[in-house]
């Protein structure tokens, strides 16, 4: 702290060269919402599964579910199945498609035996041949619950995926292509539905992206409201936002030097972050505007701010930390990737609040003058009596916060 004091902008040097050093991580991060990013590389379970897909091929597909109320059994809807089922060979990444349009039929003749498409293509569709199909499909070995439901009224189409062999398919592309398929073609009172692992593992980048545009403008939104209301300054505030930008950058720099890549489960890692940020960005704020309202001088008030909160925050982030780090035992990559960015994250935020925040306070003028001597009584009267409204009534909040820490264990258990 003394260091601190007497060299703030060496220090404020030395902590922007220290975060400055981690950003070209950010150029090596890397994505990954499919199966392979929550097993590590030499994983028994990902290592046989590879060879599976080596020797027999990737299985995958991507399907497209059409809904009619009406019944899939006519014109109208057996019509837009041949089409669907036209139009999705030429999505990027499918190798075959398989609907009743063109599913092999295999039926005898007398002595012939015949395949043909179970929606001729060489015939024009009429009401009277959809329902014979209908009939036939619906007593089929293999049809019902595979492309047509038992009630007829639900068809299924299957779009293989290519074989993986020179790397991962990427899922997005084809599931985009599959949505705009379905509006293209969409008519009458028809439902589309696009399931199938790739639209889950595009489901899993979506919700991720999702959450970082959405939740985390209202998350910092709410924050800086908080902070507003609790420090009553707006340059408190954009300091505490410091502390939360030098953080979660670096902290997200890691991932790419540590090579654990940005799944759904990482993704939350900036959600958590923020409330570490915040939580030591207050505490050395909140002392300092304190003490200055003390009557303490601008470098008095820093010298005590720093001094009071070094070992607090130090062993509480270095505490919370090593329960982070211990999520890198686990055997899922992505949990482990969690705990190890987490970590970290928790650590650099204690930098930055004494490498970046401390000498600021240093550095940055201050406005906040002493306060009358019966505001210092009356905030203190308030914390009296508030103590004193605690250690009265000790004996029921025990109670309710008990009531309630046991209720809320019986609901995980549900």
């Amino acid at each position: 702290v003394d260091f601190i004091g007497k060299y703030p902008w060496v220090t404020l040097l030395i902590g922007l060269i220290a975060l400055g050093s981690l950003t070209p991580g950010l150029k090596q991060i890397q994505t990954d919402f499919t199966h392979t990013g929550f097993f590590f590389d030499d994983d028994p379970m990902l290592l046989e599964f590879n060879a599976f897909e080596r020797q027999f091929g990737n299985d995958d597909s991507l399907i497209i579910g059409v809904h009619s109320p009406s019944g899939i059994f006519d014109v109208d809807s057996a019509s837009l199945i041949q089409t669907l089922t036209e139009q999705m060979w030429l999505m990027p990444d499918i190798i075959r498609v398989t609907s009743l349009s063109n599913y092999s039929w295999v039926h005898a003749e007398g002595d012939d035996i015949l395949v043909e498409p179970f929606f001729p293509d060489d015939v024009e569709l009429t009401q009277e041949l959809l329902d014979a199909r209908k009939n036939i499909a619906l007593n089929h070995e293999v049809l019902p619950d595979y492309l047509i439901s038992k009630n007829s009224k639900t068809a299924l189409l299957y779009a293989r995926i290519r074989p993986s062999i020179d790397g991962i398919v990427e899922a997005p592309p084809i599931v985009e292509a599959a949505r705009k398929l379905s509006e293209a073609v969409k008519r009458t009172d028809h439902s589309f539905y696009v399931v199938g692992g790739p639209a889950i593992n595009a489901s899993f980048k979506e919700a991720t992206q999702t959450d970082l545009q959405r939740l985390m403008p209202i998350l910092l939104g709410l924050i800086v409201l908080c902070l507003l209301l609790s420090l009553r300054s707006v340059i408190s505030t954009i300091l505490a936002l410091v502390v939360v930008v030098f953080t979660i950058v670096p902290a997200m720099s890691i991932s790419g030097w540590t090579g654990f890549p940005i799944t759904s489960v990482t993704g939350i890692l900036p959600q958590i972050l923020v409330a570490i940020c915040v939580a030591d960005g207050v505490h050395i704020l909140s002392v300092f505007r304190q003490s200055l309202r003390d009557g303490q001088s601008k470098r008095e008030a820093a010298n005590y701010t720093l001094a009071k909160n070094f070992l607090p925050t130090l062993l509480t982030s270095i505490s919370t930390s090593i329960g982070f780090f211990s999520f890198g035992t686990a055997n899922l990559k992505s949990l482990a990737g969690l705990g190890v960015l987490a970590g970290c994250g928790v650590l650099l935020a204690w930098f930055v609040s004494y490498f970046i925040l401390g000498p600021l306070i240093y550095i940055l003028p201050s406005f906040i003058k002493a306060a009358p001597a019966e505001k210092l009584h009356t905030r203190l009267n308030r914390a009296t009596a508030f103590t004193a409204v605690v250690t009265k009534f000790r004996k029921p909040i025990i109670i309710v916060f008990s009531f309630i820490t046991v209720g809320a264990a019986g609901l995980t258990a549900n």
